[in-house]
């Protein structure tokens, strides 16, 4: 029997592991932090084309199975119109996942670090936590 029957069994060589799919749409691009590769989705028109609005930078909030997938609704419907930029904050979703506590500051850096093609300002919405975090980077920028 393989962890995806049975979770109470550790994985091991050979075990089945589910893939994932992506959490939203647009290309896959991974970041290098202070705190390991952090994953953003980039969507909307391309880096450098005329939009009529600013980027947009979506972050999930912090729980145990957080995501860019919780905010799949607003990436998708922004993406129509304006470049959507959404994270996954270090250890959650495809972002790389180090041993060790992450603390605050350590979601902070992940946000101060530059997404590729964001160039200008841009709006920013997060969900819960991930918005605490978004105003200390603000305030430290």
């Amino acid at each position: 029997m393989n962890r995806v029957n049975d979770p109470r069994k550790p994985l091991a060589a050979g075990d089945d592991i589910p893939v994932l799919p992506p959490a939203v749409s647009g290309e896959r691009l991974l970041i290098d932090t202070p705190t390991g590769q952090v994953c953003c989705y980039r969507a909307g028109p391309a880096p450098g084309a005329a939009s009529p609005a600013a980027p947009m930078l979506l972050v999930h909030s912090v729980n145990a199975a957080a995501s860019a997938y919780e905010v799949r609704p607003l990436h998708e419907h922004f993406a129509a119109s304006r470049p959507v930029y959404s994270l996954d904050l270090p250890g959650y979703g495809f972002s790389e996942r180090r041993p060790g506590e992450y603390t605050p500051r350590q979601m902070t850096d992940a946000l101060l670090e530059p997404s590729p093609g964001i160039d200008q300002e841009l709006d920013e919405l997060d969900a819960a936590l991930g918005a605490l975090r978004a105003a200390r980077a603000a305030a430290s920028a």
